[in-house]
């Protein structure tokens, strides 16, 4: 009897000790306040991250107020006239979180404003939003969007190696560019195929981030895609395994075949044309790789376009710049602790005794403009195109605790090591941390837009043997200036 009675006992102590650790379900009253508690504990990490790495931060309570208002205009709803004197009072996470329940989208706004994750992305964002003029910008970054850059950052992308975007004429997402030597390329994959099926799963008014989450994976698993081209019926299967893909941040000036380019941009004289999408830890290879290329094809001078170039890593920049000169100090990076850091070029150099031109525009990033702005510096080369909206801002990631995400904040500026100051406009953008090319040459919107298409039709495996380049003035005076530049060599060799 004693027995029975302990198991009853036992059993019933197991039963309420389940249910006693069961958790009660939220309320959407709660799981709401539970988002915001923690949304703006995030936000008060982040501005604690600005105040200690950026070089020049704002007070506290203005990249909270920057914040705030993104969620207000996200809701489509008036900033209240107190809000700013309010947020001027905020001290604390705790009390921050006051104010942003009070912003923050209800369930009815949720139709407009997105998931909680966007919300809390745009507030994110909105903090850092105090600078909106510098090209390579400031912003925060997801713990998947950080593996994303560091992948990309590290030349070690793992996916399928397509370039995607909607074809809302469809309701499919279609491939742009397949990168020759990736997984997509290699199992057929061509321009302009239309995703219709990933993994046999419909792909029919899949948003563009789902799509892209369904292809993601990691290395060395495997993946399907079922496509066919605009206006046609016939589907073909394409089967593939994830790997790294083997992206080159070196481009010549047209295509040939998968793997090659031709770097003649003028015809009618030996000048080579190499542009750089992005500069990262592999350009300085590759721009040793395609060296004897361009020479191989007879050119004797180059024109290298920085004009959509991007970048964050100073080091890198360093090295591309180092490529171009022969010894000497490149730059100097002075960071928010007082400290200098010095960077110099080495004995070796590429394309030695060729004269350069070197493209810029509002789009190039910093660490474009520190590329050319050292090669201005030494004499190494005349810069062309319009003064680059970036200051020669050192950008760094810096990661949240618990691998909450990162931001990317501005942590240092670059010194040039001898400011150009031929005239009245280069000793003024020179003062202003900005770079003034020798030659200004604009080129309008329209222009700009044709230019990136004729570049992006290039990345393709498959462009167009007839396409003729855009009409592009910033090129056109680059060439110029180097057919005078080889004439005079020439005249001095006769001499």
């Amino acid at each position: 009897m004693i027995r029975h009675f302990l198991a009853f006992s036992l059993t019933l102590m197991l039963i309420v000790a389940v249910q006693a650790q069961t958790p009660t379900p939220r309320s959407d009253d709660e799981t709401r306040s539970a988002r915001i508690d923690e949304a703006a504990r995030q936000a008060w990490v982040i501005t604690d991250l600005v105040l200690e790495n950026d070089i020049d931060p704002p007070a506290r309570q203005e990249m909270l107020l920057h914040g705030l208002k993104v969620l207000l205009r996200q809701k489509k709803a008036k900033t209240p006239a107190n809000l700013a004197k309010r947020v001027s009072t905020v001290t604390s996470a705790e009390r921050f979180a006051s104010v942003l329940a009070e912003v923050w989208p209800n369930e009815e706004d949720r139709q407009d404003a997105g998931s909680a994750e966007k919300t809390e992305h745009a507030l994110f964002n909105g903090l850092l939003d105090w600078r909106t003029n510098e090209k390579d910008g400031i912003g925060y970054l997801s713990p998947q969007d950080v593996k994303r850059q560091e992948m990309i950052a590290g030349n070690r992308y793992v996916g399928t190696g397509i370039q995607i975007r909607k074809n809302d004429k469809e309701k499919l997402t279609q491939i742009v560019v397949p990168f020759p030597g990736g997984p997509a390329r290699k199992a057929g994959a061509r321009p302009g195929d239309l995703i219709v099926e990933v993994n046999g799963e419909s792909m029919e008014g899949v948003p563009l981030p789902k799509v892209v989450e369904r292809l993601q994976g990691e290395e060395g698993t495997k993946v399907s895609m079922t496509v066919r081209q605009p206006g046609e019926s016939e589907k073909r299967l394409l089967e593939m395994v994830r790997s790294i893909i083997p992206f080159s941040s070196v481009q010549g000036y047209r295509r040939t075949g998968e793997e090659s380019w031709s770097f003649r941009c003028d015809r009618r004289s030996a000048i080579g044309y190499l542009s750089i999408d992005e500069i990262k830890v592999n350009t300085l290879m590759d721009l040793r790789k395609v060296e004897p290329q361009v020479r191989a094809e007879g050119a004797k001078a180059l024109v290298l376009d920085l004009r959509f170039t991007m970048g964050q890593d100073t080091g890198h920049a360093a090295l591309v710049a180092d490529a171009f000169l022969d010894d000497g100090v490149l730059f100097r990076v002075h960071d928010n602790h007082g400290r200098t850091k010095e960077y110099k070029a080495d004995r070796d150099c590429l394309f030695r005794g060729m004269p350069i031109v070197v493209l810029v525009s509002e789009y190039t990033g910093s660490m474009g403009a520190v590329v050319a702005a050292a090669l201005q510096d030494r004499g190494r080369a005349i810069v062309v195109g319009e003064m680059p909206k970036t200051e020669f801002i050192v950008t760094t990631l810096v990661h949240l605790p618990e691998d909450r995400g990162a931001v990317l904040l501005r942590t240092g500026r670059v010194e040039r090591s001898e400011p150009a100051a031929s005239t009245e406009q280069h000793r003024v953008a020179a003062a202003a941390n900005h770079l003034w090319p020798d030659h200004r040459v604009a080129i309008d919107r329209k222009e700009a837009a044709a230019v990136q298409e004729w570049r992006q039709q290039q990345q393709s495996p498959e462009p167009k043997a007839d396409a003729k380049p855009p009409a592009d003035p910033q090129l056109a005076k680059g060439i110029d200036l180097l057919r005078q530049a080889l004439t005079k060599d020439e005249k001095k060799d006769k001499q």
